[in-house]
């Protein structure tokens, strides 16, 4: 388990997002070095404190960004589809993504940083190895949830 301490001015740097950002134009939270489901929570708790993120009954009733991370080292790509896994495992993390990004979950997966844990084609190769992993794991979850989010 990994502990993250939340500072002040971790939540004055995202209600100051809230101020001069646009959701149409910023779009997308991408989360650099996902190591963990927690990673990605942080990031929807710290916007709910500052009204980027609204809850209703146990819900995300709104929410107008795509939050997601981004995998980069060879560790971190082999494992992606655990991480991806243990948040649609989280009935109000999977209904945010049926119902806020239209069933919709953006994984983002990099090398620069596997360049330096490897090689290019090592690299390369766990990319590759991941996004088939991922591809497998999108049939499996879509049946064992009986919905149909797509990992984009």
């Amino acid at each position: 388990m990994q502990l993250v301490l939340i500072q002040g001015k971790d939540i004055h740097s995202f209600a100051r997002v809230r101020l001069n950002c646009n959701c149409r134009t910023t779009g997308k939270f991408i989360i650099s070095m996902c190591q963990n489901a927690s990673d990605v929570l942080t990031v929807l708790m710290l916007m709910k404190f500052v009204g980027m993120l609204v809850t209703k009954d146990g819900e995300i009733s709104s929410c107008d960004y795509d939050v997601t991370g981004l995998f980069e080292t060879v560790d971190d790509l082999k494992s992606a589809p655990r991480i991806i896994e243990d948040l649609i495992a989280i009935d109000v993390y999977r209904n945010y993504l049926i119902k806020m990004r239209g069933g919709k979950l953006t994984v983002m997966m990099g090398y620069s940083d596997s360049v330096r844990d490897g090689s290019s084609l090592a690299a390369d190769s766990q990319v590759i190895r991941t996004a088939m992993a991922l591809q497998t794991l999108e049939e499996a979850l879509n049946n064992k949830y009986d919905t149909q989010p797509r990992l984009e």
